[in-house]
């Protein structure tokens, strides 16, 4: 029997290592609280943009969600340049909104809503 991949829909989120657990659960937490399926799969070593635009290609709802191993973590969507992702937070700038926001972004992207502004939540949570 032939292996063929699914079909089912769902936002890729491709990440390095298990080190940013924190950054991955709120990114899951932002695609739940929208509805929308995702998938995870782990990668050998690459940033959050490739790994991002890379989930993108693959994902039947062309978005894709990268986390890289120094914890920066993109949106991607499969009609953009290659080297532009969507939303792209560096681990330095990021913290549980911001990460929690970026999930709720790319699952609003493909619901056709509105984007949550990431620029204004950059406060650190203590």
């Amino acid at each position: 029997m032939e292996n063929i991949r699914s079909i089912k829909p769902y936002v890729g989120i491709a990440v390095v290592d298990d080190k940013n657990l924190e950054i991955i659960k709120e990114i899951t937490a932002g695609l739940e609280e929208e509805g929308v399926p995702w998938e995870l799969r782990k990668f050998v070593d690459w940033d959050a943009v490739i790994l991002a635009c890379n989930s993108a290609a693959e994902s039947i709802l062309q978005v894709g969600i990268g986390v890289g191993k120094n914890g920066d973590a993109a949106v991607h969507y499969a009609r953009l340049p290659f080297t532009e992702p969507l939303f792209f937070i560096s681990y330095s700038d990021g913290n549980q909104d911001l990460w929690r926001i970026l999930g709720s972004n790319a699952a609003r992207l493909i619901k056709g809503m509105p984007f949550r502004q990431i620029g204004q939540e950059k406060q650190k949570l203590e």
